[in-house]
């Protein structure tokens, strides 16, 4: 069933909340494919300025807008399944999705700038697709979106890899089993890091993930840079 089938968010939703949005922020519908040779020609920025994914007020009180994705991407292969999206938290959502189909007790390497790992204080109640689908839209946020799948045992654990070392030293020693969760902003330009320089680290983490989350942040990220980068990492798939 696909619950992404583009609309927008209500003012109760936590990222219009955090966000003090004037009006609803867009969540885009989904495209799915088999292959990346299929689907990277529809990762595309959305060319509607009247759609913005996330906004903010400056502090001169002007609002800000940033641009997701026209589509969020799945892709289905045969050993794995690949979401690639805008803002952070709809991978509470497409995680709960896969797990419905293979259920396990995994863990989460979670590779960003920031940990994500604030508190919420929702917590998962139903566990029917629709409830979960709903819960991650409206109930959580860009930065609270793990605690509750921790909560409810969605997930075991998470691992995270906010560093350079800690990037290497997980690769050098990986769980049997793992869901990867990657936020592009943890090489934005700022943080003074080579994304080319990572590009085998991150490759051996995709080739062993059972599901992979892929979140651009147009909030923390240029979006074109994103695509890039989704582009140099998905090159050998």
């Amino acid at each position: 069933m696909d619950f992404f089938t583009g609309f927008f968010l209500d003012q109760e939703a936590e990222n219009v909340k955090i966000t003090g949005a004037e009006h609803s922020l867009r969540v885009a519908p989904l495209r799915q494919f088999q292959t990346f040779q299929e689907a990277l020609p529809f990762l595309k920025i959305q060319d509607d300025p009247q759609k913005p994914a996330l906004a903010e007020k400056n502090t001169n009180g002007e609002r800000e807008y940033f641009y997701g994705l026209e589509s969020f991407i799945q892709v289905q292969s045969d050993s794995s399944s690949f979401f690639f999206f805008d803002n952070h938290n709809h991978a509470l959502f497409f995680r709960a999705e896969y797990l419905a189909q293979h259920p396990w007790n995994y863990s989460v390497i979670h590779l960003d700038q920031h940990s994500d790992m604030n508190p919420c204080d929702k917590k998962i109640q139903q566990t029917d697709l629709k409830s979960r689908f709903s819960f991650a839209e409206n109930k959580t946020h860009v930065g609270n979106f793990i605690q509750p799948a921790l909560q409810n045992g969605l997930i075991s654990s998470v691992e995270l890899v906010l560093t350079e070392y800690r990037l290497k030293e997980i690769v050098s020693q990986l769980p049997e089993s793992y869901l990867l969760d990657i936020d592009l902003d943890f090489r934005a330009p700022e943080m003074g890091y080579r994304f080319q320089d990572h590009l085998s680290y991150l490759r051996v983490l995709l080739q062993h993930a059972k599901a992979v989350t892929v979140a651009t942040s147009p909030y923390f990220l240029d979006q074109w840079l994103a695509l890039k980068m989704i582009k140099q990492l998905f090159s050998e798939f």
